[in-house]
């Protein structure tokens, strides 16, 4: 069995053949750290080889799911990005996990948390849960496979309307959209993961393993296409003045003051 309780960001438990991933920075909303990406990498890997694991749920610690990446209000310098190598290790971590995983999204999921619950099989979501990828609110295209996922599930020109705008739309709107295939009242969210968790660990492995797998195909094709020519653009806007006067403006609380011209 591996070694979970190692995770310094993550909470880990096993039960019943199902494990339970908590995002464990409930002061930061669960905002992810380099350290914390690189942990959530491993426990995706580490469970797809343990043999008493037969379903996933991935949750949040605290009032959110995951607020995206870190973002540390320096108005002196833009907050730190992932470099292009590892963009999209988490997205293709979830997708290669052969037991179906289940977001049970509690509250906020945006940019890199939208993404770790949309790339998850099901998604299950609280009546307090927002989501949205905001990649653009922070002077950047969109990384971490949103361009990937989102077309697949709300449609290309929805995607392009909620994308371009960074918008974040409550759990009803999500759930009518198709982004969560559960609406739950934030007290019985655990009780309806958990629940299926457990009718998909008690059914047959294979069966649902390869079903998995064929579905997933789809996803897996274009998250390989897009996420080097995501991570490269990404690289490139977080280089334009605009990516650090969005550091700037959301330092000293106000509004950004964007350049009109898309050179450097």
């Amino acid at each position: 069995m591996p070694d979970y309780a190692r995770f310094k960001n993550l909470l880990v438990s096993v039960a019943d053949r199902v494990a339970t991933v908590t995002l464990n920075r409930p002061h930061a909303l669960n905002a992810v750290t380099y350290e914390m990406h690189h942990e959530l990498r491993d426990v995706f890997q580490d469970i797809s080889g343990d043999p008493a694991v037969n379903a996933v749920i991935v949750t949040g610690a605290g009032r959110g799911f995951c607020s995206g990446f870190d973002q540390k209000p320096d108005p002196n310098n833009p907050p730190p990005r992932m470099p292009p190598e590892k963009v999209g290790q988490v997205t293709r971590a979830i997708l290669g996990t052969p037991q179906p995983v289940i977001a049970a999204v509690n509250g906020v999921a945006v940019g890199q948390g939208v993404n770790i619950a949309l790339y998850c099989d099901v998604i299950i979501a609280s009546d307090r849960a927002r989501f949205g990828d905001v990649h653009v609110r922070a002077g950047v295209s969109p990384g971490d496979g949103g361009v990937g996922i989102f077309p697949l599930l709300v449609g290309i020109n929805k995607a392009k309307e909620l994308l371009m705008a960074g918008a974040i739309i409550e759990a009803p709107e999500a759930y009518r959209l198709g982004l969560a295939q559960r609406l739950v009242p934030h007290e019985r969210l655990t009780a309806e993961a958990t629940a299926l968790a457990h009718e998909l660990a008690d059914g047959p492995q294979l069966a649902i393993r390869w079903t998995k797998r064929l579905l997933n195909s789809m996803a897996w094709d274009r998250v390989n296409r897009t996420l080097d020519y995501t991570a490269a653009l990404e690289l490139l806007s977080g280089q334009h003045p605009d990516r650090e006067e969005a550091g700037r403006a959301f330092a000293e609380k106000r509004q950004p003051r964007y350049r009109l011209s898309v050179e450097g």
